[in-house]
């Protein structure tokens, strides 16, 4: 479904993590902060922009 709206399935990602796990949450976090910086702007944002 993510493909048919033109978003590619590495934008969304699901981890479950529990309250205990804050090193896991912040590591999570970063990761997925440098794989969305190598993939560049989200492809949608063009046409929410006024």
């Amino acid at each position: 479904m993510l493909q048919q709206l033109g978003i590619p399935e590495e934008r969304l990602w699901l981890r479950f993590i529990s309250a205990s796990q804050g090193a896991y949450f912040g590591e999570v976090i970063t990761e997925m902060t440098q794989k969305l910086k190598q993939i560049g702007p989200n492809p949608l944002r063009k046409n929410w922009e006024i």
